[in-house]
């Protein structure tokens, strides 16, 4: 009884961990919510924050980091190698964990520096990288100097760069002024290649000093043997040789009776180089293993002089130097264009395959007042001008990238001269939608005022005074001239109550006025506020001529009757005189209002 006890006891437990094994696979196989932080190191360049998010898709790369004298090149994995660049798709390519927390870093590239060399009487300017190794050119000496380098300063004691005109550090300057340095007392050595060819027929040392490394001549199919002082016997002269005076060195060749197999990526990636492959004449070489990657493509063969060989296949050359280049196919890939914001017109998908450089087709999308400026890829940071050669914009089989169209408002220029024989007048700069003033200028000629700004010809634009510049054109570039716009002025004068209206150069009969008992008409008088001086100051009779009574535009000019009080002796009375009463005013008709035409 007891032993079936223990058995059954015993059961249990299996069961209890069985059923334990069971909910922990189970729990091991749910999904697991990952949630993303990406951090931004800007090597210096102002700081960046960084994002969290558990979509990939929505995460907000920073584009566009500032560091002075630099020029901000893209976002890396690793950092100072630069060979992994950063997309946001690429975090796929990451390990998993519930919680991945990344770094990325800011490659800059520094700006381009100016640096003057004189050498002598001679100046050139060369444009480095700030931040970055440079080299300068050697310059040519007087026969028997030595170039110890590119100095600045005056004392040329800042040296910039060694004999061979390589930098000692990096750039850190934004412009720089260099002298070349020289060092005296050397000696002519002439070089006699032989058959071989060089392209350097004197060689300078210094008298007492090492020679240094003499230029290499080239012969085909023969390897260089040194420099000896003899076409035959002599001595042999290396780098360290000591010469005490100018002669002729000879050069000597060894037949090359070996082959050489070097091998190149053609594009592609390998964690480690391919060593170059070499054996004697007549002797078989097996072809090495592709260790080269490349994102799209697979790997067909090694070609060499036309002819595709494949990996451990064993070849057998003439002597010489062979390289075997790594052969790719691509997969398929689809273009597809869009005209961007506003763009009008079609453009057809159009078919790349990895690995091969291919002109984008040329943009068809117009935009009314825009210039094409161009492509953005939109699953990336990258654009790409009208019809540029590409490759490998994405290394998925099958899969579309989607290129936008990116625009520009025009540009145009519109003039405003005084006349057309004016040498210059005011420009103004425009983009298309953009609104701009017209000038606040002042036009003097007598008796006219600016009413508009006009082009010439019947087609020409006119712009009203109240009107703005807005988008007068469509044509890039274009020069549009406009000349004032001049009227005659006009004003009226006013007797009373009657009015006349006039404009400049228009000759006006002045009314005679109804009779007033008792008074002569003496002239009428017009008011000083907008007359000229001289009708301001005079009177004029009924029937007098006048013309540009005022030079104003718009104004209203006032006239005044002038009457004089009659005086007389009434019948019968010795020296006695009496005033005539005044008269009630009549109305001014517009019967006597007479014009006589300016022509």
């Amino acid at each position: 009884m007891e032993k079936i006890k223990n058995r059954n006891r015993a059961l249990a437990f299996l069961l209890l961990l069985l059923c334990s094994i069971l909910l922990l696979a189970a729990a091991g196989c749910g999904d697991i919510n990952v949630k993303y932080k990406l951090s931004f190191d800007s090597n210096g360049g102002t700081e960046c924050a960084a994002v969290s998010s558990d979509d990939i898709t929505t995460l907000k790369i920073p584009s566009d980091p500032k560091k002075e004298n630099f020029v901000f090149d893209g976002w890396f994995w690793d950092d100072g190698s630069w060979e992994k660049p950063f997309t946001v798709n690429s975090i796929l390519d990451q390990p998993v964990s519930e919680y991945m927390t990344m770094t990325v870093y800011a490659k800059w590239k520094g700006v381009s520096v100016s640096v003057s060399m004189k050498n002598g009487e001679t100046a050139e300017t060369k444009q480095i990288e700030y931040g970055a190794p440079y080299v300068l050119p050697v310059p040519t000496g007087e026969a028997g100097d030595k170039f110890l380098g590119w100095a600045t300063g005056a004392d040329k004691k800042a040296f910039l760069t060694d004999e061979a005109g390589k930098s000692l550090s990096d750039c850190d300057f934004l412009s720089a002024e260099a002298v070349a340095v020289w060092k005296e007392g050397k000696i002519a050595l002439t070089l006699n290649a032989g058959k071989g060819t060089l392209d350097t027929k004197i060689y300078y040392a210094f008298k007492g000093s090492p020679v240094g490394a003499l230029p290499v001549p080239f012969l085909d199919g023969f390897s260089f043997a040194g420099w000896f002082t003899a076409e035959t016997g002599g001595e042999k002269v290396g780098e360290a040789s000591v010469l005490d005076g100018a002669l002729t060195l000879y050069a000597r060749y060894e037949e090359i009776r070996h082959i050489r197999i070097t091998y190149d990526g053609n594009g592609g990636e390998s964690d480690w180089d391919t060593p170059a492959q070499t054996a004697p004449e007549g002797e078989a070489i097996l072809l090495e293993y592709c260790s080269f990657r490349r994102d799209g493509c697979t790997f067909e063969g090694w070609e060499c002089n036309g002819v595709i060989y494949q990996p451990y296949e064993s070849v057998s050359f003439e002597p010489g130097e062979y390289v075997m280049k790594a052969v790719w196919k691509g997969v398929p890939y689809t273009v597809k264009f869009e005209g961007g914001e506003c763009g009008v017109g079609d453009m057809q998908p159009q078919n790349f395959v990895c690995g091969e450089d291919k002109a984008l087709a040329p943009n068809a999308f117009t935009r009314r007042g825009y210039k094409f400026l161009h492509w953005e890829n939109l699953f990336s940071d990258a654009v790409y001008t009208d019809g540029q050669i590409v490759s490998d914009l994405t290394t998925l089989e099958g899969d579309v990238v989607y290129l936008r169209a990116k625009w520009a408002p025009i540009q145009y220029t519109v003039v405003f001269k005084e006349s057309a024989e004016a040498a210059d007048g005011i420009r103004i700069e425009c983009l298309y939608d953009q609104w701009k003033s017209l000038p606040d200028l002042y036009i003097e000629k007598e008796g006219y005022h600016l009413s508009a700004w006009q082009q010439t010809g019947a087609s020409g634009i006119i712009l009203g005074l109240g009107d703005h510049i807005y988008n007068l054109t469509e044509t890039d570039g274009a020069v549009l001239v406009f000349y004032p716009k001049m009227e005659r002025n006009r004003y009226t004068i006013v007797f009373g109550r009657e009015e006349v209206s006039l404009e400049y150069g228009q000759e006006f009969e002045l009314p005679e006025p109804p009779a007033k008992t008792g008074y002569e008409f003496a002239g009428w008088r017009f008011d000083s506020w907008y007359a000229t001086e001289e009708y301001a100051s005079g009177s004029y009779r009924a029937g007098e001529i006048v013309k540009n009574v005022t030079l104003r535009h718009d104004v209203e000019v006032n006239a005044y009757e002038n009457w004089t009080p009659l005086t007389f002796i009434p019948f019968g009375c010795s020296r006695t005189t009496a005033a005539a009463k005044p008269s009630t005013y009549r109305r001014l008709t517009t019967k006597i209002l007479r014009f006589r035409s300016i022509g």
